[in-house]
C-alpha cells in the first residue's frame, strides 16, 4: 500500500467548480491528501486523484511577481485616464441603460405574461359562450320546427274548411236558384188562378172580430129561396140561477147586417 501511495499525485487540485455565478473557478485544494474513509482514490477535497497535479509547483520568482504587479498598475492607470476622458462615463451610462432596459424587460415580461393569461381566460369564456349559444340555437330550431309543423297543419285544416265552404256555397246557390225557379213558376200559376174574395169569406173575417162563427143551414130563406147562414154565439156570462151557458143563433143573409152584440161573447 505504501508503494501505491508513492504513485499518487501530490500537487494542487485543478478541478473546475460547476458554479454558474463564478465561471472558471478551480478547487482551492493545494495538495492531494488521500481520504481513507472512502473507498477508491479520493482527496479530502472530494475530487479524484486524476484532477491533481503530479508534483507541487515551485513558487514563482519574485521578479515575475513584481512584473505582474507593475503591469496591473499600468492597466489601472490607463483605466483611470480613460474614465477621465469620458469613456468611463459613457460606459457607465451604457451599463445603466442596460440595467434600465433589463428592468423594463422584466416588467414588460410580467405584464405580457399576465396579458397572455387574460387572453387565454377570455378565449376559454368565449368557447363556453359558443357552446351555450349552440345549445340554445338547437333548442330554438327544434321549437321553431314544431311551431312550423303546427302552422302547416292549421293551414291545411283551414284550406280543407275553405274548400268545404266553397262546395257548400255552390250547393246553396244551386238550391237558391232552384227555389227561385220554383217560386217564379208558382207565382205565375197563382196569379192565373187568383179569384176575388167571396162574400162568405168577408163575413167570416168580420165575425171573427166579434167572436162569432158562420155555419151553413139546410133550410132556405123565405126571401131569396136559397140556403142561409147561421151565426152562433156563446155567452161568456152564465145565468146566475142555472149552471148553463146561453147560446144564441142569428140567421142572416147579408154579411154586413148590424147586430147588437155585447162584449163577452166569443166564437164557439
Amino acid at each position: 500500500m505504501g508503494a501505491d501511495e508513492e504513485v499518487l499525485p501530490s500537487g494542487q487540485c485543478r478541478y473546475i467548480l460547476l458554479n454558474p455565478e463564478i465561471k472558471g473557478h478551480r478547487c482551492a485544494c493545494v495538495g492531494f491528501t488521500l481520504n481513507r474513509t472512502h473507498p477508491g482514490v479520493l482527496c479530502l477535497c472530494g475530487h479524484s486523484s486524476c484532477y491533481h497535479v503530479k508534483s507541487t509547483e515551485t513558487p514563482p520568482d519574485k521578479s515575475e511577481v513584481e512584473e505582474l504587479r507593475r503591469r496591473v498598475q499600468m492597466l489601472e492607470g490607463q483605466l483611470d485616464r480613460d474614465n477621465q476622458m469620458g469613456i468611463g462615463n459613457a460606459l457607465g451610462q451604457v451599463v445603466q441603460r442596460l440595467g434600465n432596459l433589463e428592468e423594463q424587460f422584466e416588467a414588460s415580461k410580467g405584464e405580457l405574461s399576465q396579458d397572455v393569461k387574460d387572453c387565454y381566460g377570455n378565449v376559454n369564456r368565449m368557447w363556453i359562450s359558443f357552446d351555450q349559444l349552440d345549445k340554445r340555437q338547437a333548442t330554438s330550431e327544434h321549437r321553431y320546427d314544431e311551431r312550423l309543423d303546427g302552422h302547416d297543419d292549421a293551414l291545411q285544416r283551414l284550406n280543407d274548411r275553405v274548400m268545404e265552404i266553397d262546395e257548400a256555397s255552390m250547393a246553396l246557390e244551386e238550391r237558391i236558384e232552384a227555389l227561385e225557379d220554383r217560386s217564379n213558376s208558382s207565382r205565375s200559376h197563382h196569379h192565373q188562378q187568383q179569384r176575388p174574395t167571396s162574400e162568405s169569406e168577408r163575413t167570416r173575417q168580420w165575425l171573427s172580430q166579434y167572436g162569432g162563427t158562420l155555419r151553413p143551414q139546410p133550410f132556405s130563406s123565405p126571401d131569396h129561396g136559397a140556403s142561409t147562414n147561421s151565426i152562433w154565439w156563446r155567452n161568456l156570462y152564465p145565468d146566475p140561477d142555472e149552471n148553463t151557458v146561453d147560446c144564441a143563433c142569428v140567421t142572416t143573409t147579408h154579411s154586413s147586417a148590424a147586430l147588437p152584440f155585447r162584449k163577452g161573447y166569443q166564437r164557439l
